[in-house]
């Protein structure tokens, strides 16, 4: 018992207490066999007496009658016996339910003839398999990779639910271009978060291994389990201190959890604060976000001037009956059908520009080309780039004002960084998803 003092103690055993019970049971059991063996001893002599001495029976049954009290004093010896029992009994259940490596780690620590050097190895080893350890005892609180995985899931599904408040549907393709950004990421973390697992699987295996042999070591006796504790104790050691040479990951994960912060500090002031303010400002009218506001003013501009004078007097001449003519009002119509329905947001890919393009048509194809077809067509791509432009300068300009936390809410829905710009906050998720899909690349 005095070599594992810190075992016990780490099993909420009190040591001292557990010694006097086995010192106590030891000489009571001692005393009450000694006692036990004389009281036969002289039984087994009155009855030599009585059958070949003749002794007679009053003589007898007195010296029966001694015996007899003098045994009955045992009982309380007997109940100092199962006293102290109890405690020993009960302490060996005790390490047997609790024995895990949490038990071990003391003597694992400090094991004989262990040098400085060696702590520090097993210290820095053991912070890094608290980090990717799924064990529940050793799991990081602060940092774990498995504690990731699961917010990684956990904001994955908040994105993918997203629901977006009723605003003009070209807006709407601009915000899930957004989010997209932001699955893209989730998604980049989430391999990380796999490679890790798998970078270190060979040493979770180990300390499995020592984890089983725990398990079967239950099921010995107490002596056998607190004399294999040694040997088990330098196989954890042995194991964690492997991890040692990976401990320049810390900082990889360290950096996914940033990612994953900046996701919820996303998520959570896009759907509380930005979505909001853009649903109002988008359907508000006069509003400088207001498509219906900002195709009247290209409409009006586009026949102002010297310059709107001659396009009157050139659609005059080029509107025949089918097309229709080309008038303020109804340049004014089409350009708010488009900044409001148009369902693709502007790209530089191929099939990006086929798609907008295809839906431009699709207004004006009944007007003759070159004229004033690609006038209109050029008008309406301009007028789909600026209110995209405006959209995306209130969006990248945008903070979060503090808001109280809702009763339904945690701490990683609202966002932890309210101040920042939203287009900062995107831009810090791009680059960090990036960082990591270049690092595992590195790894490869």
């Amino acid at each position: 018992i005095e070599n594992y003092t810190s075992v016990l103690q780490n099993l909420g055993v009190n040591p001292a207490n557990l010694h006097k019970a086995s010192d106590v049971y030891a000489k009571t059991a001692k005393n009450i066999l000694a006692e036990t063996t004389r009281r036969e001893n002289e039984l087994g002599n009155l009855e030599a007496d009585i059958r070949l001495n003749g002794l007679q029976p009053a003589l007898a049954l007195k010296q029966a009658a001694r015996l007899q009290g003098e045994c009955e004093k045992l009982h309380s010896q007997l109940e100092v016996l199962r006293k102290y029992k109890k405690i020993l009994t009960d302490t060996a259940r005790l390490i047997q339910e609790k024995l895990s490596l949490k038990t071990i780690y003391p003597l694992a620590l400090s094991g004989s003839n262990l040098k400085k050097k060696q702590k520090e190895i097993f210290q820095a080893g053991l912070k890094v398999f608290c980090t990717i350890t799924d064990n529940p005892i050793f799991r990081s609180k602060k940092l774990n990779i498995h504690e990731l995985i699961e917010k990684t899931e956990q904001i994955r599904a908040k994105f993918t639910k997203l629901d977006i408040p009723e605003m003009p549907e070209f807006v709407k393709v601009i915000i899930v271009s957004y989010v997209d950004t932001c699955l893209v990421a989730i998604g980049d973390l989430q391999t990380f978060n796999s490679f890790i697992v798998n970078t270190f699987r060979a040493e979770t295996g180990k300390v499995t291994a020592v984890i089983d042999e725990l398990d079967d070591l239950k099921k010995q006796p107490f002596s056998k389990i607190l004399s294999s504790l040694s040997a088990k104790a330098n196989k954890f050691r042995q194991s964690i201190s492997e991890f040692q040479y990976k401990t320049r990951v810390l900082k990889e994960i360290q950096k996914a959890a940033l990612l994953l912060n900046n996701l919820h500090s996303f998520y959570g002031i896009l759907r509380y604060s930005y979505l909001p303010h853009l649903a109002q400002k988008t359907n508000e009218l006069g509003s400088p976000l207001d498509p219906h506001k900002l195709a009247a003013e290209i409409s009006k501009s586009y026949f102002d001037g010297l310059n709107g004078f001659i396009r009157l007097i050139k659609l005059a001449f080029t509107s025949t009956q089918s097309s229709g003519s080309v008038t303020e009002q109804v340049l004014r119509e089409k350009i708010s059908i488009a900044l409001s329905t148009c369902p693709y947001y502007y790209g530089s890919g191929k099939e990006d520009m086929d798609q907008l393009s295809q839906f431009i048509d699709s207004s004006i194809s009944q007007y003759k080309k070159p004229y004033p077809y690609n006038d209109l067509y050029n008008l309406i791509k301009e007028s789909l780039e600026t209110y995209a432009s405006a959209i995306e300068k209130d969006f990248f300009i945008f903070k979060a004002e503090k808001r109280s936390k809702h009763d339904n809410e945690t701490e990683d829905t609202i966002g932890t960084d309210t101040k920042i710009q939203l287009g900062r906050l995107i831009g810090k998720i791009e680059v960090r998803a990036e960082y990591l899909k270049a690092l595992q690349e590195k790894q490869k």
